[in-house]
C-alpha cells in the first residue's frame, strides 16, 4: 500500500511539473525585400486570461515593425499598450482589459515591413518587459513559448526605402537598396555604424544622408547610385572597385582614430542612480556622454572633463532599456542599462 502511495504521488509530482495550461507561437514564414511580411502568433489552451505583458525581439536590420491586427479571442485591441524600441529591435505589449479565450488558433498577427535579405529570429524576450500571462482572479498561467524564423529571400528590390534607428554590431554587413529613394537617419543616434561594421546603400535615383548618420572609425559605408541596375542579390559578384567603375558613388567614408570608448556602468541593472567609469586609455579628457530612451529618444548628455567616474540617474525615467553613448574626438562606444 506504501508504495502504490508513493508511486502515485511521484507520478502526480511528474504530471504537475510537466503541464502547462497555454502556449505562444511565433509561427515562421518566408518574406521577400521590399514586401510586407505578415507573422502570425498563435495559441491553445488560454482561457479566462486577462492580462499579459511580453516582449518580442526581431532583426531590425531585416524587418521594420509595422503593427498589429486580427486580435483574437475576444482580446480588446484598443486596451493593448503597445511599445516599439525600433533602435533594438523589440516590441513590448501590456494588457489588462477584456477576458481572452482561445482553445486553439489565432492570437494576433504582427506585420513588418521586409528591409534585408537573409534569416531573421523573432523571439519572445523577458527585456525590458517579462512575460507573464494572468486571468482574472489574478492568478499567472504557465505558458510555452516558441519563437520564430522567417526566411527572406532578396529578389525584390522595393521602390523606396526609409533607414532609421539602428545600431549595428561589430562584425555585422549588411545592404539596403530602392530602385528610387533611400532615406537615412533622422534623430541621433539613428544610424551608427561602429568599428568592425560595414553597410553599403544602392539607390537607382538618389541617397537622402539626413542628421544622426555617423560612421566610426574602422567601420565602412558605402552608398552608391546604380547605373547599370546591379542592386543587393547581385553584390557578392560585384567587387567594390568594379562597382566603381558602373555606379556613382555618392559616399565611402570612414572617420579616423582610434576605435572606441571603453567604459563601464554599475550597478546594471539599476533602480535609478548608476555610476559610469572612463577606462583608462580612453584617450580624451574630454568624453560626452549621451542617454537615449526606449524609443531612441534623446534624453540628456553630460561631460565628463579629465575625470574617469561620474554619477547618472534615471529616477525620473519609466523602467525599460536605456542606450548610453560614449564620445570623445572620433571615437565611440555604446553600452545598455535596464532600469528596473
Amino acid at each position: 500500500m506504501k508504495k502504490f502511495l508513493f508511486q502515485s504521488l511521484v507520478m502526480i509530482i511528474i504530471v504537475q511539473a510537466g503541464f502547462s495550461q497555454a502556449s505562444l507561437t511565433i509561427t515562421s514564414s518566408t518574406g521577400t525585400v521590399g514586401s510586407n511580411l505578415n507573422v502570425n502568433i498563435t495559441a491553445t489552451d488560454i482561457s479566462d486570461m486577462q492580462g499579459f505583458q511580453f516582449t518580442l525581439d526581431y532583426n531590425n536590420e531585416r524587418l521594420s515593425y509595422a503593427g498589429c491586427s486580427n486580435w483574437s479571442g475576444g482580446t480588446n485591441g484598443a486596451a493593448v499598450q503597445i511599445t516599439q524600441i525600433p533602435m533594438q529591435g523589440k516590441i513590448t505589449f501590456v494588457y489588462n482589459d477584456a477576458s481572452i479565450n482561445i482553445g486553439s488558433g489565432l492570437f494576433f498577427t504582427i506585420t513588418f515591413t521586409v528591409i534585408g535579405s537573409g534569416a531573421a529570429a523573432i523571439n519572445w524576450s523577458d527585456t525590458p518587459t517579462p512575460r507573464e500571462l494572468s486571468n482574472s482572479v489574478p492568478t499567472v498561467i504557465p505558458c510555452n513559448y516558441t519563437n520564430g524564423q522567417i526566411s527572406i529571400s532578396g529578389s525584390i528590390v522595393p521602390d523606396s526605402l526609409s533607414l532609421s534607428n539602428i545600431i549595428f554590431e561589430n562584425g555585422q554587413t549588411q545592404c539596403y537598396n530602392a530602385l528610387q529613394r533611400i532615406t537615412i537617419g533622422g534623430v541621433a543616434p539613428s544610424f551608427l555604424i561602429p568599428a568592425g561594421a560595414g553597410v553599403t546603400i544602392i539607390a537607382g535615383q538618389k541617397i537622402d544622408l539626413l542628421p544622426g548618420v555617423t560612421v566610426y572609425s574602422g567601420g565602412n559605408f558605402h552608398g552608391y547610385i546604380t547605373a547599370n541596375g546591379q542592386y543587393c542579390n547581385t553584390l557578392d559578384n560585384l567587387s567594390l572597385q568594379d562597382a566603381k567603375s558602373g555606379e556613382k558613388p555618392i559616399a565611402e567614408t570612414e572617420i579616423p582614430g582610434h576605435h572606441e570608448v571603453a567604459f563601464t556602468i554599475y550597478p546594471n541593472p539599476t533602480h535609478g542612480n548608476f555610476e559610469l567609469e572612463v577606462h583608462a586609455g580612453s584617450i580624451s579628457p574630454e568624453v560626452m556622454i549621451s542617454i537615449y530612451g526606449q524609443l531612441g529618444n534623446h534624453l540628456f548628455d553630460k561631460v565628463i572633463l579629465n575625470a574617469r567616474k561620474m554619477d547618472f540617474s534615471l529616477e525620473n525615467q519609466p523602467a525599460g532599456l536605456y542606450i548610453i553613448v560614449a564620445r570623445a574626438g572620433m571615437q565611440m562606444g555604446k553600452a545598455k542599462i535596464i532600469k528596473q
